[in-house]
């Protein structure tokens, strides 16, 4: 066993990892063992996460980008305090992060990296469950819509939940033998729902009435838009239709007409990189890059900056 051992700290060594990490990979100790001696020796309460109850109010608390990229999960709250299971209790810039975009105290608890993985699917259930609940009120078989009719009925409740979501892009692919519904919200890709194959052809004829695009094109790209009024408000949407190996592949990108506070100091940047960006934008020369992926608030920056430069 000390043999093992020995050459599982190598090992970690070599590649860079914590011990605790090779441990849990080679299975020497057990997830929940281990993970109670981790906690002991971090001095924090160990949770194990398949036995917590976590409600649906607060997965909104902390994005899905942050919790999946941190290995976090908040899964409880009392008062003030919010209870997060983390890989890593000690990682103070992330617990000080959450508790400036919550207003929250985080009390931190140990949960293996497993466990959080495992955990991290209620995001995406919670959803889904909901998406398919609201397509049923819609319609009781999409396999059996026949007119453009009902099409508009299932896409109107495709884009009303993607908005209701934040979702910034809605993809609607098809794979074979379904067609995947994706919503993107804060930049990851989820899968909302499979829908038959059936309603392919109408539900991409529908969007392409919308944006005014040839109905008749099946192998060129074509790019439109069109709007559309959400719970009082007007939202554009950017369209973009390609031929793919089944089908077309029909990508909405959803942009609120809505007038929003842009201000620069919520937008969850250090006090640190604030002063920096706040300092660099009054120079009259140079070039700030603003770099990052789909609906990581690379416009809202800029936007924001653009704002506080805004004078006569």
């Amino acid at each position: 066993m000390k043999k093992k051992l020995k050459a599982i700290a190598g090992k970690a060594k070599t590649e860079k990892v914590s011990l605790q990490t090779a441990l849990f990979e080679h299975g020497v100790i057990g997830d929940d063992v281990l993970g109670k001696v981790v906690a002991g020796i971090l001095k924090v309460p160990f949770v194990k996460l398949a036995e917590a109850n976590i409600v649906e109010t607060l997965l909104r608390v902390i994005p899905y980008t942050v919790a999946s990229h941190q290995h976090v999960l908040p899964f409880k709250q009392e008062g003030d305090n919010l209870f997060v299971a983390m890989y890593d209790p000690s990682n103070k810039e992330i617990i000080n992060f959450i508790e400036q975009k919550t207003g929250f105290k985080v009390i931190p608890h140990f949960a293996t990296k497993k466990d959080i993985k495992a955990s991290l699917k209620i995001y995406n259930r919670d959803i889904n469950e909901k998406f398919n609940k609201l397509l049923k009120s819609v319609m009781a078989d999409p396999s059996k819509i026949e007119s453009l009719k009902d099409a508009a009925k299932i896409l109107d409740t495709i884009i009303l939940f993607a908005y209701q979501n934040s979702a910034s892009d809605v993809h609607i692919e098809p794979h074979y033998k379904t067609l995947v519904v994706r919503y993107r919200m804060d930049g990851i890709l989820h899968t909302i729902a499979e829908l038959p194959m059936q309603i392919k052809d109408l539900l991409t004829t529908r969007v392409k009435v919308l944006a005014n695009l040839r109905t008749d094109e099946h192998r060129a790209p074509q790019d439109g838009r069109f709007r559309i009024e959400l719970e009082g408000n007007e939202i554009t949407m950017r369209v973009s239709v390609i031929p793919v190996y089944d089908g077309e592949k029909v990508v909405l990108r959803l942009l609120s007409s809505q007038k929003q506070e842009l201000n620069l100091d919520s937008l969850g940047y250090s006090p640190a990189n604030l002063n920096i960006i706040k300092n660099n934008i009054l120079k009259t020369h140079g070039m700030i890059l603003m770099t990052g992926p789909t609906g990581s608030g690379k416009t809202t920056t800029l936007y924001s900056i653009l704002k506080m430069l805004n004078s006569p």
